[in-house]
């Protein structure tokens, strides 16, 4: 008999960041892969029908172990291609391969016939903003201009862009298509010896093509592909360094944007000093209050991702979402925990600060105090030029290593210029990434060093530092310093 498990890669906007999980489904298991931030999370949100794979701890397997035990030799494992990376692909079938079993593409992907059956929603279409070389730095032109500057040194003559981060940010355009992230549903192709070709919502081609850039497109972006490309470059695009290194224009942007964001931050945490006592602002509540204060800032555009506004064991929960069924009163006995930001039309933001509005416990104070000198320590370092974030991650965590704690996210992302609040490809984790960016001057990164102690409170600390060169007079060469912003 032949059994066939269906592998699901997917990009689940939960209102709060981006979460890829991964999920396997075969006749009789299903098993949900996901990270640190979201052990506690899925754990009270799975029912029995799931097991949960803690990403990252060492007795985990990966879903291609998983798969190998669970499934008889011969079986076949169905994937959507259009939901996995050419480099995951070719692991997976490698690794299924020598195992006995099969890789196939799926001709439609499962989960979206069952969405289907339940009433799917029309895609969003709403309107497309042009962002102002004032907000970029850069015009359009210029950036396909360096697009196919880099694809003749590949000798290659198209590139595909599917992100939509990259493409908001190539076109200077923004959308509302993806809550908390100013992108819009499109495919991109560029060429040596044609206009960009955009594929995108039919309402939508009238901007596009009053923009004079785009040779809009109707069939499918598959069918152009068979005709015109016979051989494949798998590397990185050009456009995710490209966007990650900041222009003058926006950092400086960034930088006003983070200075307003600071104002918003100040009132709220003044206004629950005053408030607090009172028992009566709530998680949410609290969370409505700073995004009004927001609001009030110039060039506000929306939340960056919703607010993680915790209260003492909801704080323990990395990613947590206040609820109407886990909402908690603001005290001054215990520990509260604001993750928040913003998209500014010239910047985004994201901060976490931890507060404590009465007298925290010796224990807790030491626990703030080991976070905020990883924090500190992170933010100081000079280090060479090209050296990767993963050898910076352990500057987080030494405090915490003295007394045998620890975190299981990583340390920092990249964050984009009024574009998606968590960015690549440059990091900072205590995980080891293949072909891994190194941080290189103009890019932005968190620095968001934290404790958690399930049932009782959580602890983080996040700035957005930016990449600065800097003269050592010890040493002929240069060296690259983290600054806050």
């Amino acid at each position: 008999m032949i059994v066939i498990a269906y592998a699901v890669q997917a990009v689940i906007i939960n209102d709060l960041k981006v979460t890829i999980c991964i999920a396997v489904v075969t006749e009789t298991k299903a098993a949900l892969w996901t990270d640190g931030r979201y052990y506690l999370q899925a754990e009270s949100q799975l029912d029995s029908n799931w097991i949960l794979m803690k990403d990252g701890l060492p007795n985990t397997p990966t879903k291609e172990q998983w798969l190998i035990e669970v499934l008889p030799t011969g079986s076949k494992v169905g994937v959507d291609p259009w939901v996995i990376t050419h480099g995951g692909w070719y692991k997976m079938l490698q690794e299924l391969s020598t195992a006995g079993l099969s890789l196939v593409f799926t001709e439609k992907n499962l989960v979206d016939l069952v969405w289907e059956d339940h009433g799917r929603p029309d895609p969003p279409n709403e309107g497309l903003m042009v962002l102002d070389i004032a907000f970029t730095g850069k015009s359009w032109q210029e950036k396909v201009q360096e697009v196919r500057a880099a694809l003749a040194k590949k000798k290659a003559d198209i590139l595909v862009v599917t992100a939509l981060d990259e493409i908001a940010w190539l076109l200077n355009l923004r959308g509302s298509d993806v809550v908390f992230n100013p992108v819009f549903f499109a495919y991109v192709m560029i060429k040596q010896d044609e206009l960009l070709c955009g594929y995108t919502h039919q309402v939508r081609f009238e901007l596009l093509n009053n923009r004079h850039y785009c040779d809009i497109m109707c069939e499918d972006m598959y069918n152009d592909l068979l005709n015109s490309q016979t051989r494949l470059i798998s590397e990185p695009s050009p456009l995710a360094h490209s966007k990650a290194v900041k222009n003058p224009v926006e950092i400086e942007g960034m930088r006003q944007a983070h200075i307003r964001d600071a104002i918003a931050l100040c009132e709220y945490f003044s206004w629950l000093e005053h408030e607090v006592p009172k028992n009566y602002v709530t998680e949410i509540s609290g969370a409505a209050k700073l995004e009004e204060l927001r609001r009030e800032q110039e060039n506000f555009v929306s939340l960056s991702f919703e607010t993680i506004s915790a209260v003492g064991s909801n704080g323990a929960i990395i990613h947590y979402r206040p609820a109407e069924e886990t909402n908690r009163v603001i005290t001054n006995q215990e520990l509260y925990l604001c993750d928040s930001g913003a998209q500014f039309k010239d910047g985004t933001t994201d901060v976490t600060r931890t507060w404590h509005f009465g007298s925290p416990t010796k224990w807790q104070r030491e626990c703030f105090t080991r976070v905020l000198k990883g924090h500190i320590a992170l933010a100081r370092a000079v280090f060479p030029n090209k050296t990767t974030g993963h050898r910076l991650d352990t500057l987080a965590r030494m405090a915490l290593w003295d007394t045998g704690l620890d975190y299981l996210h990583g340390t920092g992302h990249g964050i984009g210029s009024f574009l998606n609040v968590h960015e690549g490809p440059q990091s900072i984790s205590y995980r080891s990434r293949e072909n891994e960016a190194s941080l290189e001057a103009g890019m932005m990164v968190t620095d968001e060093p934290g404790y958690y102690e399930d049932g009782a409170f959580g602890i983080r600390i996040e700035s957005v530092l930016l990449v600065k060169p800097i003269e050592l007079e010890v040493c002929w060469f240069s060296f690259v310093i983290i600054l806050f912003l």
